[in-house]
């Protein structure tokens, strides 16, 4: 599933499952299983939130 487009017949609910699951399985890699308990998660969500978020903004 890891790194495999989303297909091209799959809907929006399919494709955000793939991404949560992408990410729980990249943090489980790179901080165990810690990382993934709902708080880490968490934390994880909003500072790729807030990362996407700054990088949309224009430096006016």
């Amino acid at each position: 599933m890891r790194g495999v487009p989303a297909e091209p017949g799959a809907t929006a609910r399919e494709q955000t499952r793939r991404r949560v699951v992408d990410a729980a399985m990249d943090l489980l890699e790179r901080g165990g299983r810690d990382a993934v308990a709902e708080r880490g998660f968490t934390r994880f969500l909003a500072a790729k939130e807030q990362l996407e978020s700054a990088q949309c903004a224009k430096p006016w």
